[in-house]
């Protein structure tokens, strides 16, 4: 890894003092390209970024840095992922010129380098709330295999390569991962709606049934199994910020699923306009726990300490916020039990 990535990889992990390590031509003016071939970015200092403004007029968003984090401002300050971060400074830099096409301004909008026909819109800012550089990408050409790009400040426009897309919707600066959870570990569902509460349990690890269905019920093995997989793989899909002038939210679903590690995590669903929104929390019980068979005294009380943490470190990065849910993840939390049998 060079320096230039050393520089942005610093800002991704919280400034980490490895930055020290950096080009000694790096300064704290960005500016053009001097000759064909350079990096359309010049001397941009990673360490001073202190917010990232993305697209423009009202759907813009931006990107700030709080305390040791960055956080994206229009959704409660929700903390942007290192990775994302990384890529997005990384392909900045990365960008190198091909050639100058234009320095005409009359030709920015079919170049498709103007705030209102650009496809990606990126600026920086200092801690003083002030300009460092900021990036216009427009149309592709196939012919030349580059974008048009032209930087704020500049009214030359240059075909550039090394450059992918840039997104201007925050949630792709999202970890959208909320759980991953083996089923062979779960050891009860519960599912509450307000015209039912109903659990599912595990006949043998992974395989799941209706607790307490009357014999001449048969639960459907393919609809029982896909609500009790339902947490495999669990994302959201953006934060929602509740307006202060609406009613307050109802969280009227409840799913419960416990685990054998003594963790049991709980989803609070609220129906919203035509969406479903999430709050989540874990607790963590050491009796419910399933310890290692024949592990000693010392293998027990890691594997009780782990699960505590693990429970911990859930609450503290999901307890707070409120979820925006995608429709057919949320489906599988409140199916009704007639659904399922």
């Amino acid at each position: 890894m060079n320096d230039r990535k050393l520089s942005i990889l610093a800002v991704a992990t919280l400034f980490a003092l490895v930055a020290a390590v950096i080009v000694s031509r790096i300064t704290h003016t960005a500016g053009p390209p001097s000759i064909y071939g350079a990096h359309l970015i010049q001397g941009l200092d990673p360490r001073i970024i202190d917010s990232i403004k993305l697209g423009s007029g009202p759907t813009a968003v931006t990107i700030r840095r709080q305390d040791s984090r960055f956080v994206a401002v229009e959704r409660d300050n929700y903390p942007v992922s290192d990775e994302s971060l990384y890529r997005l400074i990384s392909a900045c830099l990365d960008a190198v010129v091909i050639q100058s096409i234009s320095d005409s301004p009359e030709n920015h909008p079919d170049l498709g380098v103007t705030e209102s026909t650009a496809r990606s819109v990126v600026r920086f800012y200092d801690a003083q709330h002030q300009p460092i550089v900021g990036l216009l990408i427009g149309s592709y050409t196939e012919q030349n295999h580059g974008n048009y790009v032209r930087l704020f400040d500049s009214d030359t426009v240059y075909l550039s390569s090394n450059l992918p897309f840039l997104s201007n919707d925050i949630t792709d600066y999202f970890n959208k991962r909320l759980f991953r959870v083996d089923p062979a570990a779960i050891q009860r569902i519960e599912i509450t709606t307000p015209q039912e509460s109903y659990a599912l349990i595990p006949t043998a690890p992974g395989v799941p049934t209706i607790e307490s269905l009357p014999s001449n019920i048969a639960a459907k093995p393919e609809e029982t199994q896909i609500v009790f997989n339902a947490l495999t793989r669990f994302d959201f899909i953006d934060i929602h910020v509740h307006p202060q002038d609406a009613p307050p939210l109802r969280f009227i679903y409840s799913y419960t699923c416990q685990l054998n590690s003594g963790i049991t995590y709980i989803l609070e669903i609220a129906p919203y306009n035509d969406q479903y929104l999430l709050h989540t929390y874990a607790r963590f019980n050491a009796v419910l726990a399933q310890l290692p068979q024949n592990a000693d005294e010392d293998t027990q009380t890691q594997f009780l300490t782990n699960a505590r943490l693990t429970a911990q470190y859930f609450n503290q990065t999901h307890a707070e916020w409120t979820y925006t849910l995608d429709l057919w993840q949320a489906i599988k939390l409140i199916q009704p039990l007639t659904e399922l049998t």
